[in-house]
């Protein structure tokens, strides 16, 4: 499944991000982004990264984690809309294959907190990184070890 194909456009400073609510996803993910344009941050909201946000039993989302390219700033403002919301997430992860093109595998189950409820909210971020930066984010559900995978 392609998840996302964002393009900036004629403005180097904009933003695209699209939250996905996932019911009982697949316990880990397969990325893989092929990108394009100057990927230069602008500014200190500058970023493309992949969050994820989960949701817990008792209600509201009790995490995020952002896996990024190395533009991530400690210092950003944009905040979320949803989610757990605010502009930090609770642990962040440099993930160089966002560069490379390289495929690289996010373990959702691992990351889950406490009572988590099965949700989450997906949101692929491409924030203030240029004219003409653009990103298409494929994700495709890794079978459990001894588990092959159907294609349809």
């Amino acid at each position: 499944m392609t998840f996302l194909h964002s393009l900036l456009g004629s403005r180097a400073v904009d933003t695209a991000q699209l939250g996905c609510v996932i019911d009982s996803p697949a316990q880990r993910l397969r990325v893989q982004i092929k990108r394009s344009g100057p990927f230069t941050s602008q500014d200190t909201e500058g970023l493309f990264g992949l969050r994820i946000d989960y949701a817990v039993q008792s209600g509201g989302f009790a995490k995020s984690i952002l896996w990024h390219d190395g533009s991530y700033n400690h210092a950003r403002r944009a905040a979320l809309p949803w989610g757990r919301g605010g502009a930090r997430p609770d642990v962040a992860y440099r993930q160089q294959e966002m560069r490379t093109g390289a495929p690289f595998t996010i373990n959702i189950a691992a990351g889950a907190p406490p009572g988590w409820s099965g949700r989450i909210i997906l949101t692929p971020i491409l924030q203030d990184m240029g004219i003409g930066s653009r990103a298409r984010i494929t994700l495709e559900a890794e079978a459990p070890a001894g588990q092959h995978r159907e294609h349809s």
